[in-house]
């Protein structure tokens, strides 16, 4: 309410409530007089006298401060609602003739003083208004979130509440967004904008069904609406609806032809099935439109790789870290792509870039690690999985791989200490049994690898290589009955490594 408005209900509401004490036309005529003193003075004529002085001429007049007008005088016998109506049906009757009999000037006083106030309030919410949008699309969603706050506070209304929810959107805060898109459409239901922003919400915080009811719904109101079917076709992959996200995503892009999210998802929506060719042919679309769009690039990189296409797969995740220099996911997919191509090198460079960038994943440094092992560079992949069991010191995947390391190295005693560690965990894993079993028989500990390889056995009795390596080590113990059972268990799975050893030890 502005100030003018306040003011006269202010003196209104003296006349209301004072009636029990006063003759009633008696107050009337001094709130008429209390007006026309003040508001037909020279200095307001004039349009020199603030609110504020003109506030104080009717605490003068009336003999009341304003709060004591609004607050003091009550009729505690009747209720807002019958006070109300009494004044709309009784007094405000009496008081506008009055007023337009005895001192018209009052009456246009305050509609020209209230429309004022509404104008230079409505060109201040339109600044708002626009300082919000502005700062939404520039990437600020605080400031405009705080935009549209101060507009509210003018206004309510369902374009500002569709605002907030979207800036905050952009904020990641989808379940206050939601609240937002909640209060537009108790405005109007039927605000598809709204309708088809709160499915995208959803749709982030993976409610993917009730999005997809949502969007279809907005859908049903506004049928052009590229945005709005790129989004239900999220929901559909998702949901793995892969054909109704096809159909939906084609629609987007007949609706609108330069809509890189509809061909990057469109892309998407063949890669996840393994269609890589249709996937690649979206995305190439999608960076004819824009050549700095990263996520066509990169999917573009990750079709090929999966095709088996290194080479070309390497030359768009370059195109990727030209516009994308600070993503370590690049860098790594890059790394495990140099890997395929058998550039070590720079494959552990990529991996390392990886990991200065993000030291929390571990993963790349994993893959450094593997790297070196496979270019038999022992010492340094040995360091690289001590860095990493440091650091994630319950991870026994990092434990096995550094015992295979230290395997191949010829490092058997920290080997066997490495793959124990693992096993007094898991019990139940046969290949660290059958690698324990030879570290055991790099160290002539025969027995302790029988024993090894039966527990892999226990586990898995389908292996024929674990009977043979049992069968060769009986034999180290002299034990030739039991060498050739095992023998001819490995025979019985197809092995053909036996032969010779069956024809050497095993005569009928």
């Amino acid at each position: 309410m502005t100030f003018y408005q306040k003011l006269l209900s202010s003196l209104l509401l003296v006349f209301l409530f004072s009636q029990l004490s006063f003759s009633q036309d008696k107050e009337l005529d001094l709130l008429v007089d209390a007006m026309c003193v003040c508001i037909t003075s020279d200095a307001i004529e004039n349009e020199n006298m603030e609110s504020d002085e003109v506030e104080e001429c009717f605490e003068d007049v009336m003999g009341q401060e304003m709060d004591q007008m609004e607050t003091m005088f009550e009729d505690s016998s009747k209720t807002d609602e019958e006070n109300d109506a009494y004044f709309q049906s009784e007094i405000l009757p009496k008081m506008m003739t009055k007023l337009a009999s005895t001192c018209p000037q009052v009456i246009t006083f305050f509609m020209q003083a209230a429309q004022k106030e509404a104008d230079e309030q409505a060109d201040s919410l339109i600044s708002i208004y626009e300082l919000g949008i502005e700062y939404t699309e520039s990437g600020k969603p605080d400031a405009a979130i705080e935009e549209f706050n101060k507009a509210l506070q003018i206004e309510e209304s369902k374009e500002l509440y569709n605002l907030r929810g979207v800036a905050k959107i952009n904020k990641g805060d989808f379940y206050a967004a939601l609240s937002d898109f909640s209060r537009a459409l108790e405005l109007d239901p039927e605000y598809s904008v709204a309708l088809g922003n709160q499915g995208f919400a959803k749709l982030q915080i993976g409610d993917f069904n009730n999005a997809i009811t949502d969007i279809k719904r907005s859908l049903a109101m506004d049928s052009v609406n590229a945005k709005a079917y790129n989004n239900l076709g999220l929901a559909y992959i998702y949901t793995e609806q892969f054909d109704l996200a096809e159909q939906v995503l084609n629609i987007a892009i007949e609706q609108d032809s330069v809509y890189l999210d509809a061909w990057n998802n469109r892309g998407y929506n063949f890669m996840i099935q393994e269609l890589y060719e249709n996937s690649i042919a979206d995305y190439k679309k999608a960076l004819s439109i824009d050549s700095t769009y990263t996520n066509a690039s990169f999917n573009i990189a990750f079709s090929y790789e999966n095709l088996g296409y290194f080479e070309k797969a390497k030359n768009y995740y370059n195109l990727t870290l030209k516009y994308l220099a600070d993503n370590p996911n690049v860098y790594n997919r890059r790394g495990l792509v140099n890997l395929e191509l058998e550039l070590h090198e720079e494959a552990i460079e990529d991996f390392q870039k990886a990991f200065e960038i993000d030291s929390t994943e571990l993963t790349f440094l994993a893959n450094q690690a593997f790297v070196l092992k496979d270019m038999e560079e022992f010492e340094r992949s040995l360091e690289v999985y001590s860095q990493l069991i440091e650091k994630s010191p319950d991870n026994l995947d990092y434990i096995y791989q550094r015992g295979i390391a230290e395997y191949e190295a010829g490092l058997f005693t920290d080997a066997l200490v490495d793959f124990s560690e693992i096993l007094n965990v898991e019990k139940t894993n046969a290949e660290v049994y059958d690698y324990r079993a030879r570290t055991h028989v790099n160290l002539e500990n025969y027995q302790e690898a029988i024993d090894d390889y039966t527990k892999s056995i226990e586990i898995y009795n389908a292996d024929p290589v674990v009977f043979k390596e049992r069968g060769e080590n009986y034999l180290k113990l002299d034990q030739t009955e039991k060498a050739c059972s095992d023998f001819n268990k490995a025979k019985a799975l197809d092995s053909e490594e036996v032969d010779e050893l069956l024809a050497k030890h095993c005569k009928e």
